[in-house]
């Protein structure tokens, strides 16, 4: 009677599992013909001394490393730089230290000289620092004037020497600076926008034709300008420069052009609201940029602008007073459209600084090598803009995982896909509940007949995962096998009714269901275990994150009200800075800013912008770009205030120099 009755149900079985198995392979291979492909989100990876043109990149300007006398000495510069979490540094390339004599000169004595070059270049190389090189310094033999701020009497000499650069570095340096300062007698003693600007078209050319022979791309710089107002025969405006600069054809041959925003009186983040704003950093600034975005052709991305050197000097205002003066620039500069790159002027400062001497006392370090407090800020924020993305965020492609976009559903598709999913969980089921089943009977069948239901355990097992879909049954942990044998070893009575083993096995069921329970914390306690103090549920990670970068936020005002602290007493009743506005930007609330100046009877209350620094969490990379063609030329110009004049004299130094 049971062969019979067995035999048919055997058929059935044998028939349904072809035909499941034939739909369920059916529904797979047409899910992958119709199921768009998903396109995953990729991040770029920096290469080795590649500059990141994102505003969060922070460099250091020191010029004093192509003056060194050893590599020692060089080596600690950079081993401060990279103190502050520093990865990026802008030095000098002068054509007056690498090429003092003229080529013709015999016995081979107007060779190029690279050797100290190559020290500099090749050390910072070494650490994969990204270098930004400031060609400058002309010669005294290539000088119709006077050598160093001379303007070259042979623009294309000038491009062929920057050429040869290119080739020897290769993409050891990155990016070049053409010149520094042309809108300053100091540096470029005719102030000629029109000169300058045919030497910017020749050295480009001659650049990017290097950057085609070693198959890399070069970011070429133009303008490079000071802030301050024009001094007839000393300076010009550096809107007034830029706007000749595009006039006499510049437009299309710069990648970016960069500005140095000095001034030691006010912060950078304040100036469109003064009497003088003509003269003030900020406002110059936003001239500039509606000079360039003019030229922009439809579609066209905006042309970046660096921030290639700033700084205060401790012995203009309080070392708290530059801290403060720092902050203000970096944490305001991420709030900037088209806002590029901050190299800050200086790393140390001079070994015995006059106190009359701005530049030589720039530094972050003091003569000792003792850190400033504005190095502690720089430290900071450099931990907190380069904080690499937990998250790649919405993508570009249609299908679910991560870096999915938002593209139309495929209604075929989710029903074939369903379909296979479904059949999918039913050879999953069907095994383990044959199994639980069987592990039950057979345990009922054997508290019935005097055997020790040893197998109880193995059967809840099976039932928890048949129901769950899983493949594999893993045994539980020691406490539920403790529990199992405890309970089987109390059943003194072999022949206990089968109402007394189902009993077992529900106790056996009850302690792994607790088990159970437990489990699903321990798997997700892994990625988020640092999230726990939060006290926030363990899967909302986004609010978690949120969180944490709020506590980095807490940190840093904290520092920031320590280097308020340290105000001098001597300065302190018109240089401290107010720890609540260096705190406005990380918080997130507007605060008034105190703005104090030496010069001023009283400060200058006013309100200011307040920068978001977590919309600036992505990174951004360079893509070649070639010459772009002009549309139009017209935007005013200001003139007006005062900048401070840096006093080193460039001629007076060794061959060569940007400041």
């Amino acid at each position: 009677m049971w062969h019979q009755v067995h035999n048919p149900i055997r058929r059935v079985a044998i028939k349904a599992t072809i035909a499941l198995i034939a739909a369920s392979l059916f529904a797979a291979t047409a899910s992958q013909q119709v199921l768009p492909l998903t396109k995953q989100r990729s991040y770029n990876v920096m290469q080795v001394a590649q500059i990141d043109e994102a505003p969060s990149t922070i460099g250091i300007a020191d010029s004093e490393l192509y003056l060194s006398t050893s590599l020692a000495e060089i080596n600690a510069r950079l081993d401060l730089m990279q103190s502050l979490g520093v990865t990026n540094v802008r030095i000098m390339v002068p054509w007056a230290g690498v090429q003092p004599l003229h080529p013709d000169t015999p016995f081979g004595l107007g060779a190029p000289r690279w050797d100290q070059l190559d020290m500099v270049v090749n050390a910072a190389a070494s650490r994969g620092m990204g270098i930004l090189g400031v060609l400058n310094s002309t010669p005294m033999w290539a000088s119709g004037s006077t050598p160093i701020n001379g303007q070259p009497t042979n623009f294309d000499r000038f491009a062929s020497f920057a050429k040869s650069v290119a080739l020897r570095y290769g993409d050891k340096i990155s990016a070049y600076e053409v010149w520094n300062e042309p809108n300053s007698i100091q540096f470029w003693n005719t102030l000629d926008p029109a000169a300058y600007t045919e030497m910017l078209k020749k050295t480009y050319t001659a650049l990017k034709q290097a950057a085609s022979q070693i198959g890399t791309d070069i970011t070429v710089i133009g303008g490079v300008v000071g802030a301050g107002k024009t001094w007839p025969g000393l300076t010009m405006n550096p809107v007034d420069f830029v706007r000749k600069m595009y006039e006499a054809g510049a437009d299309g041959y710069f990648d970016a052009l960069s500005f140095h925003p000095y001034n030691f009186e006010w912060k950078f983040s304040v100036g469109e609201n003064l009497p003088w704003k003509e003269g003030m950093p900020l406002y110059q600034l936003n001239k500039i940029r509606e000079l360039m975005d003019s030229f922009l052709e439809e579609g066209e991305e905006q042309v970046k602008i660096w921030i290639t050197e700033y700084g205060a000097p401790t012995n203009k205002v309080s070392e708290a007073t530059q801290a403060a003066f720092v902050r203000d620039l970096i944490e305001f500069w991420q709030t900037m459209q088209g806002a590029g790159p901050i190299f800050l002027y200086t790393i140390k400062d001079w070994l015995n600084p006059p106190a009359d001497n701005d530049e030589a006392n720039l530094g972050i370090f003091r003569p000792d090598g003792t850190m400033k407090p504005v190095g502690q800020v720089i430290k900071e924020l450099i931990a907190f803009l380069t904080k690499p993305p937990t998250d790649p965020g919405p993508g570009t492609g249609p299908g679910p995982g991560t870096g999915a976009g938002s593209g139309s559903t495929n209604p075929v598709a989710a029903f074939l896909k369903a379909i296979s999913q479904a059949f999918t969980g039913m050879f999953k089921l069907g095994p383990n509940l044959f199994s639980a089943f069987g592990s039950i009977f057979t345990n009922l069948l054997g508290g019935l007949f005097g055997r020790k239901t040893t197998t109880a355990k193995t059967a809840a097992v099976s039932a928890r995962t048949a129901s769950a879909g899983v493949d594999v049954v893993q045994d539980p942990v020691d406490a539920s096998d403790d529990a199992a044998e405890a309970i089987a070893d109390g059943s003194a009575d072999t022949t206990e009714t089968s109402t007394g083993t189902t009993k077992a096995v529900q106790d056996v069921l009850s302690v792994l269901q607790v088990q159970e329970a437990a489990q699903p914390v321990v798997v997700d306690e892994v990625p988020v275990v640092d999230e726990v103090v939060v006290q926030e549920p363990v899967l909302e990670e986004p609010v978690v994150e949120a969180v944490t970068e709020e506590v980095a936020v807490e940190e840093s005002t904290e520092t920031v009200e320590t280097v308020t602290d340290e105000v001098t007493d001597e300065s302190a009743a018109s240089e401290q800075v107010s720890s609540e506005a260096a705190t406005t930007a990380l918080t997130g609330d507007p605060e008034l800013a105190v703005a104090e100046s030496p010069v001023t009877a009283g400060p200058e209350v006013r309100k200011v912008a307040v920068p978001n620094l977590k919309a600036r969490q992505a990174l951004s990379t360079r893509s070649p770009r070639g010459p772009r063609h002009a549309v139009r030329a017209n935007s005013d110009s200001g003139q007006g205030g005062s900048t401070p004049t840096r006093q080193r004299a460039a001629a007076g130094s060794a061959p060569g120099g940007d400041r």
